[in-house]
């Protein structure tokens, strides 16, 4: 039993127990379920089987928040010709049979609707700040000056607080009703309320809230988001529409939308209160204690996303609701004082760990509190996805500078339900631990090294000063760095009577607050402003609680308790689910705001239906003979005679030893040389190993190496780590890029397993399988199968290898994006952190052949920059490897939901403009096809063997189900690729937004689940198709060059280069946005000039 089933415990009447006989409400396949023949498709003339899921509200929203509730373009083509052709319905016979079809069910629940209102009043509710000074903020518009985990809470709950007290003010306009709940707030700029309660509409009004309009302890919460004193709220209101639950009317897709809006608007409405934290990327509860604590300073919270979705009934007259429900889990730092976190930080740079904990063997959290636990499964958040925030806008900066107000109560619910106030003076650290830091920092041994990665881990913080008293008691700031420096050695300028002493921060300190440093020996803490330094003695902060870990700022540890031990098997997660929707969002009674607008669950019961089980490819090795995969996993056996189907030529290797004290090299090559005759690898005539030491702190010695390795035409440069992942992999990886130099890094351990023989058979295969894609080689081919365990899967193999894969191009796109600019970047136009990595990865002449290669675009931008420049790259290697340009282009593109359609059509737009440039006539087809990593969508077995391993408990590989609904006619499906070896399986949600080719569904979620068996190292299916396996990592492979590149190339000198050539620019924001690109497309240049073309060199 894992920590998160001992924090739940069991509960009774779990309907997952597998116990029992299916239930009746199995739906019937939508691709038939007749035994012992193929299933056929509907028949002609006739619509095709209606769909009844879909994971994500119209538009891509999970819940409202100011940044996700930002007016978006809805897609309004009713009508037009290019609707109807993405609408037309894919009839045909089809191509491939499943192996059998399987009753699953579902993490979606069927909302009632029918007793809502038949129309909803859509309200404009726009709250302005205004200033002392006269400045103005919409607080909908994700403004500098209130951006941040922390303040996104505090904004939110400040707006809630407003709408309540604007509502109970204007009860007539509500029938005389001073009840806010029958209204929906999506705390940021609009409301729904039903026409029983509103029946007539809002003329524009415009009314001014300042601190007299509230109480006093909800005025401490409203004036935490401003600075100045006197500071008012004007409130807009105006009717904005309706929107229409029935009738016909309510079936087009733009009231589809906005009823999506209007009812997770609703269901939002229970967690719009202080006991709750509300990201893009999930609910976290205040009261729910941690999963696990990976050092003192860092928690794992359990927490979970909710998305609704309005879609076309079964009957096609009336629409229907749809809600799903995932388990969710992000890392956050606990409220701490900075001393502790400090200590904890040097801790785990000693390798003596920040005396965290594990998961919890009682139901009791480290704070002592009941358990309330329903996570389970990683977040995998890279920060917040909010594309509507200008990061640029900095003529609100000056507004953070102004003290707060000086005569705020003392709020009795903020103190019981938010640990912003939770003690901050008392002590948690350990004093006599403290001073020995104090010591260890003066004679040296915390390094500078040491102080840089605690300033990584620390930049971005919002903490408090807990010395200030009255008016600043409350004013956070954002910390930049930790200096090498102390109390005592600091000093400044300080002004006293017109004339400026120099005065150190220790005294400064005695002398303005009458405070004696305890710690006077520590390093200081630094804000930053404009060129304006702030000094902070670390004894008097206190870290904000609430604030989520980047992705780029988790150790190995913290990353480890994301997964492993805290990942939920099948059973379990649909217990979490369940408690989610019966504790939290109350579904099952007790929600006044469902009660309010008659919305509820049709059943307990989650939505079951049946799935296909897709058959697995041939996969082609020597002899020719293909292998029929068997059994419920899916990775296919290998033996001595199972030789490389494209064995690769060597002409000269070189091995780099990194480890001075390994001593084998010579029998490693020995065992190389073994294998390479086994494998049928070619070795020229001049073939020769050259072995060298190297110190892998030289930078400079390496990239001589490399280069001169180059020169002399090495095929490849395998280097001998002691580590595993050294820091000179990321160095080696680098230049491989930069000079076009193929390189295999090796752990000495790896190294001496292979030497030994014997036993280590598993250890020899992956490196002789990378080492042959690297060379040039293939391992093996992927083929259309004919038959699965003496049954036919397919109509016509040989028909469907012409159709699907002669002169067709696969391509993969992946953008990662890491956490968005600090505050202090953002108000400076400040060109730091990483851009956007763009891998892009594509097929040869064979589905099994990859090249690939990465790029980088401006950080957090959704759409593909330079798609058509990139795309030609990709058919120009495909006709040096097949003598032709492709006639079909599949492109599988990561994103996000429906908010990405118009780019991606707009991106294939330009491919199409860039293609007929490159050859006039050249016309090819496109097939795209949008994967959802991250869709929420969860797919169990309908029966559940209670106690059985993950790959008992879940859906086998090839499993396959209709999206329940897609909002735009568009073919949709959801498929799980992978063997789940941990946890509960996560499926991608796949749309195929642009097809101009005649691909049935049938035939692209074969086509898709065949292409996830290329990837050519691990002889098993990933959880996506070859080509976007590959775009993934070559797009972490591209963060991890910029890295090395601002470790170990000349930024600077670009940065110079590129701010001398816009000199004579005088708009700010032009200045800042052609730095940005010109900046971004140079380091892309620089570091990706030499990629290896038309090879898989990334395996």
């Amino acid at each position: 039993m894992n920590p998160l089933e001992k924090i739940m415990g069991e509960m009774p009447g779990t309907p997952s127990s597998g116990q029992g006989n299916p239930p009746s409400s199995v739906r019937r396949s939508v691709w038939g379920d007749r035994s012992g023949a193929p299933p056929s498709s509907y028949s002609s003339g006739s619509r095709p089987p209606q769909s009844l899921y879909g994971s994500r509200p119209s538009p891509a929203i999970s819940f409202s928040t100011p940044e996700s509730r930002m007016k978006r373009r809805e897609i309004d083509d009713a009508g037009s010709e290019s609707k109807a052709k993405r609408e037309r319905n894919y009839e045909s016979l089809n191509s491939f049979f499943p192996i059998t079809n399987i009753p699953v069910q579902m993490n979606s629940w069927r909302l009632d609707i029918t007793e809502m209102d038949e129309i909803i009043q859509k309200v404009l509710f726009k709250t302005t700040m205004i200033m002392s000074n006269g400045k103005k903020f919409d607080l909908a518009d994700g403004v500098v000056a209130v951006s941040g985990d922390v303040n996104r809470q505090v904004r939110r709950q400040a707006l809630c607080l407003i709408f309540e007290y604007w509502f109970r003010h204007h009860p007539h306009l509500f029938n005389g009703n001073k009840n806010p709940s029958v209204a929906a707030y999506d705390a940021a700029e609009t409301f729904y309320v039903g026409l029983s309660n509103m029946p007539n509409e809002i003329a524009e009004q415009k009314i001014v809230l300042s601190e007299s309009a509230f109480s006093m302890e909800d005025w401490e919460i409203v004036s935490r988001i401003f600075r100045r004193k006197d500071t008012k709220f004007e409130v807009t209101v105006k009717s904005t529409g309706q929107l229409y639950t029935r009738g016909p009317k309510a079936l087009s897709v733009d009231n589809r939308s906005e009823l999506t809006r209007c009812l997770e608007c609703v269901t939002n409405q229970i967690v719009h209160t202080n006991d709750y934290l509300l990201y893009n990327t999930g609910i976290y509860s205040l009261k729910g204690g941690a999963l696990s604590e990976p050092d003192g300073v860092t928690e794992i919270k359990p927490g979970f996303t909710k998305v609704t979705k309005v879609i076309m009934g079964d009957d096609n007259t009336k629409p229907q609701a749809v809600m799903t429900v995932d388990t969710a889990q992000s890392a956050f730092f606990k409220s701490t004082s900075m001393l502790k976190f400090f200590h904890a930080k040097i801790e785990e740079a000693n390798g003596r760990g920040g005396g965290g904990r594990g998961g919890y063997d009682g139901r009791r959290d480290s704070y002592g509190r009941q358990r309330e636990s329903y996570g389970g499964n990683r977040d995998g958040h890279r920060g917040d996805r909010d594309r509507y925030r200008d990061d640029r806008r900095d003529d609100r900066r000056d507004d953070r500078r102004v003290d707060r107000r000086d005569d705020r109560g003392e709020s009795r619910r903020d103190r019981q339900n938010d640990d912003r106030t939770r003690s901050r003076h008392e002590i948690d650290y350990d004093a006599e631990a403290i001073k020995k830091l104090e010591r260890e920092f003066e004679d040296g041994r915390i390094t500078k090294t040491m102080l840089e990665n605690i300033s990584r881990a620390l930049k971005g913080l919002e903490c408090y000063p807990t010395h200030l008293k009255d008016v600043k008691a409350n004013r956070g700031f954002t910390v930049h760095s930790i200096v090498d420096q102390s109390a005592i050695n600091v000093k400044f300028d300080r002004e006293v009577n017109g004339a400026f002493n120099q005065i150190t921060v220790r005294d400064y300190y005695l002398d303005k607050y009458g405070l004696k440093l305890k710690f006077p020996n520590l390093p200081l803490i630094v804000s930053k402003r404009m060129k304006e330094m702030n000094f902070y003695p670390m004894e008097y902060l206190f870290i904000v609680p609430g604030q989520r870990i980047k992705q780029q700022k988790m150790t190995p540890d913290i990353q480890q308790h994301m997964t492993g031990q805290n990942s939920s098997l099948p059973a379990q997660h649909i217990r979490q689910n369940e408690k989610i929707l019966r504790d939290h969002l109350k579904m099952e009674g007790g929600n006044r705001y469902l009660d309010a607008f008659k919305i509820k669950l049709e059943s307990k019961e989650p939505i079951k239906m049946s799935a296909q089980l897709l058959a697995p490819p041939y996969i082609k090795f020597k002899p020719s003979q293909p292998i029929r995969l068997e059994g419920k996993g899916v990775r296919f056996p290998t033996n001595d005679r199972t030789t490389f189907v494209k064995p690769a030529e060597l002409q000269l290797l070189l091995i780099i030893s990194f480890d001075r004290n390994f001593r084998g090299v010579d029998m490693f090559e020995e065992c190389l040389n073994r294998q390479f005759q086994l494998q049928g690898i070619r070795k020229d005539r001049d073939y020769k190993c050259i072995k060298h030491q190297q110190d892998a702190n030289d930078a400079d010695g390496i990239y001589r190496l490399m280069k001169n390795a180059k020169k002399d035409k090495v095929t490849l440069v395998i280097a001998i780590c002691a580590e595993k992942k050294p820091e000179v992999h990321d160095t080696l990886k680098y230049f491989e890029e930069k000079l076009g130099q193929v390189t295999l890094q090796l752990s000495t351990e790896t190294c001496e397993k292979m030497s030994r023989g014997g036993g280590n058979r598993q250890t020899v295969d992956n490196v002789l399988r990378k080492l042959n894609n690297k060379c040039g080689g293939t391992n093996f081919f992927v083929e259309v199968p004919e038959q699965y365990q003496g049954k036919s899967v397919c109509r016509n193999a040989a028909e469907m290898s012409r159709k699907l894969f002669q002169d067709t191009q696969f391509i993969g796109f992946e953008l990662s994006h890491t956490g968005a600019r600090t505050k202090y970047e953002q108000q400076n136009s400040i060109v730091e952190g990483d851009p956007t990595s763009v891998g892009v990865c594509y097929t040869l002449k064979q589905l099994a052949e990859l090249g690939g290669f990465s790029y980088y675009q401006d950080t957090r931008l959704h759409r593909l920059s330079h798609v058509g420049e990139k795309f030609v790259k990709c058919i120009i290697e495909y006709k040096n490897a097949a003598g032709k340009l492709p006639k079909t282009i599949v492109i599988y593109r990561i994103g996000s939901g429906e908010g990405d359609y118009e780019k991606i059509r707009q991106e294939v737009d330009d491919m199409k403009k860039t293609a007929q440039k490159y050859e006039d006539g050249y016309i090819p087809k496109f097939l795209v096809v949008l994967s959802q990593r991250n869709s929420h969508v969860r797919i169990f077995p309908n029966q559940i063997r209670e106690g059985g391993k993950a790959i008992e408990q879940n859906v086998q590989s090839g499993t396959c189900v209709d999206s329940i609904g897609s909002a735009h006619g568009l073919m949709e499906f959801i498929l799980c690729c992978q063997t789940p070896m941990i946890g509960t399986v996560r499926p991608i949600r796949y749309t195929a937004i642009v097809n101009e080719t005649d691909w049935t569904k049938n035939e692209l979620m074969n086509v898709t689940y065949h292409l996830s068996f290329g990837h050519q190292v691990s002889y098993s299916p990933p959880a996506v198709p070859n080509v976007l396996y590959g775009a993934a990592n070559l797009a972490k492979r591209g963060h991890n060059n910029f890295k090395t590149f601002t470790r170990i190339g000349k930024t600077n000198d670009i940065m110079k280069k590129v701010m001398d050539s816009h000199r004579d620019v005088t708009e700010p924001a032009e200045m800042a946005e052609l730095v940005t690109n010109d900046y971004i497309e140079t380091i892309s240049e620089n570091i990706n000039k030499l990629t290896i073309k038309s090879r898989n060199f990334w395996a």
